[in-house]
């Protein structure tokens, strides 16, 4: 044997002794929590997982023997926290759970009291270092600082998340949604009838894309004159900067979709790379990095000049960084570095409008899947809107407390835009679980698991209904007008609001609604480190469905020698087939619907 050959097997004989030493070591701290636990021989976040797990998942699942595998093969399925959901605290028998890997120990949490109990103390259970690198490719940014970074963050941006900005966001979802809708209903000539829309996730792209550039960032874009199924080519009357070879929006798009690559990937080999894939990122890397660069110059200059004000994030976030690059900031009060602006910006464009487009797209697809949910969300829109157009300050409270909210908010429950949200302990931590006492040491990772909370019967099963009438894994808006004693459905009175300012509660419901217990409806995280964008996603959904369901109804498109009910389950089959990248988001080939105009 060769010495060279002796060397790579002594390395990996090596390897592999630590590896068992650690996961070893890993067994025996999660043995002192005192919670359930499966061991699985890899940590499923790792960049090896990562990049082979969903080639080698099914080899293990088909060749290994089960009586080895059963235990641990789930935990290492690809999405397996959006395919299992509730289903893997069953699979454990507790809502509570520890997945032990040599590299970690994770902590999954579908408990209310506990997740409300973590997310309340903020300094304790902070986000775990680097559980961001994709969006964290220009610098650090709000989601992902902890300490004094995050306050200073959460200080500079906050300030812009206000009425004036929903209002803002309101009118501009009103007029930009009805452009959509022209893009969608109008007929192809010579047809006279409706068209196919196989454009429904890059048509709600757009449509959150456009208005977050306005409303955020005072950049006013050109509504394309007919859609297309690709979001990364821009399209004939697309602007294309000056000493640009990318649009605005395709750059973004780009980078948005290559993030984990490039957060991965070396910079020299992205540079020298002869795979065009690969170089076309690295493109649009650069590219985005430019049009940042030329938009913080450009508004700068309208700063100083007096044409723009802080009242939208991004001056909010400029005026920061040159203050303190200039010796101009409060004195003891940190501001931004180029890199953090950069960083909040990508993370705001794509906070702006990621979460508020899939959402949507969620949305439109079940009411055509469950259309008899759209006359009486019809009949809100007439009793409530008459002939006028939406207004933000007379119609927003009646609707989010009406069918509208009553959709949306169960959309939010059933296709949560976050699989988890991350925490960790930097120190032990003492919890209860079950009226049990448990010390999580240090370094421990904590995933709030929200798809399991969300369908936890624990929470959302009445107490006079089984789970089978429940229909927890249904999409059924009206559990949201339920009126019940129980602690788990308790009505939501003026006095108890959390936001006085907007008269919606920490639940995003109004005074008139009703809530799930604190804890369990967590889609946009809760407590000091609550989602800033939380009220502006509610705003535009709301303003976004008043436009398009109020005139018009959402057909399936129907295959010819199909029923209207294989239609049905094959557009439940696509909504079901998601997967989670940096947000949820179907992974088939896109199911054809049609906006028809209701009869008079």
């Amino acid at each position: 044997m060769s010495i060279l050959l002796q060397a790579l097997v002594g390395l990996l004989l090596g390897y592999l002794i630590y590896h068992l030493y650690c996961l070893y070591c890993n067994i025996r701290i999660a043995r002192t929590i005192g919670l359930p636990y499966v061991v699985t021989p890899v940590f499923e976040f790792g960049v090896f997982w990562m990049i082979f797990g969903r080639f080698l998942h099914p080899l293990i699942k088909c060749y290994l023997p089960s009586f080895l595998t059963k235990s641990w093969e789930p935990f290492l399925a690809p999405d397996w926290h959006w395919n299992m959901k509730h289903g893997a605290c069953k699979l454990m028998k507790t809502d509570v759970f520890l997945i032990v890997s040599p590299t970690a120990i994770i902590m999954s949490v579908a408990d209310a009291d506990m997740i409300n109990e973590i997310v309340t103390r903020r300094e304790d259970f902070p986000k775990p270092m680097n559980v961001y690198p994709p969006l964290e490719i220009y610098g650090m940014n709000i989601a992902s600082a902890n300490g004094e970074q995050w306050k200073t963050y959460r200080r500079i941006i906050t300030p812009s998340f206000n009425e004036k900005m929903n209002q803002l966001v309101w009118t501009t979802f009103v007029e930009k949604t009805k452009l959509l809708r022209d893009n969608w209903v109008t007929p192809v000539a010579p047809s006279t009838e409706p068209p196919d829309v196989r454009t429904l996730s890059n048509g709600c792209y757009r449509l959150a894309f456009h208005v977050w550039s306005w409303v955020g960032c005072r950049l006013q874009l050109t509504w394309p004159k007919q859609l297309s199924g690709n979001s990364f080519e821009p399209y004939p009357d697309e602007k294309i900067g000056q000493s640009h070879s990318m649009s605005f929006q395709s750059a973004m798009h780009f980078v948005l979709a290559r993030c984990f690559f490039l957060a991965g990937a070396p910079k020299w080999y992205l540079q020298l790379t002869p795979y065009k894939p690969h170089r076309k990122a690295w493109l649009a890397y650069k590219e985005w990095e430019a049009y940042m660069k030329e938009i913080a110059e450009e508004r700068k200059k309208e700063l100083d000049s007096g044409k723009a004000t802080t009242v939208d994030t991004l001056s909010a976030m400029v005026s920061a960084y040159y203050s303190g690059a200039e010796g101009k900031g409060e004195k003891g009060k940190r501001t931004f570095t180029k890199e953090e602006l950069f960083g909040n910006i990508l993370f705001m464009m794509f906070g702006g409008h990621s979460t508020t487009a899939r959402t949507l797209h969620y949305a439109i697809m079940m009411l055509a899947i469950h259309p008899e949910y759209q006359k009486p969300l019809q009949e809100d829109f007439s009793k409530i809107l008459g002939d006028r157009d939406p207004d933000y300050d007379k119609d927003f409270k009646p609707l989010m407390s009406g069918w509208c909210g009553a959709i949306i908010n169960e959309t939010f429950r059933l296709y949560s835009q976050v699989a988890n949200i991350p925490k960790a302990t930097a120190t032990p931590q003492t919890i209860v679980y079950n009226n049990k006492m448990h010390v999580i040491p240090a370094f421990v990772v904590i995933h709030l698991n929200v798809n399991a909370v969300q369908r936890n019967p624990k929470y959302w099963v009445l107490p006079n209904q089984t789970e089978e009438e429940a229909q927890i894994n249904e999409f059924r808006p009206q559990r949201w007008f339920l009126n019940n004693d129980s602690s788990n459905f308790s009505s939501s009175s003026s006095d108890e609001s959390d936001n006085e300012n907007d008269g919606t509660n920490s639940r995003g419901h109004t005074s008139k609604s009703f809530k799930p217990c604190k804890g369990s409806f967590v889609p946009f995280s809760d407590g000091p480190r609550v989602c800033l964008g939380k009220k502006y996603a509610q705003v535009a959904l709301m303003a976004a469905m008043s436009v398009l369901f109020r005139e018009h109804r959402v057909e399936l498109v129907v295959k010819e020698g199909e029923t209207w009910e294989e239609a049905r389950v094959r557009a439940r089959r696509y909504v079901e087939n998601s997967g989670m990248g940096l947000t949820l988001a179907p992974k088939g080939q896109e199911v054809g619907v049609r906006f028809v105009r209701n009869r008079v």
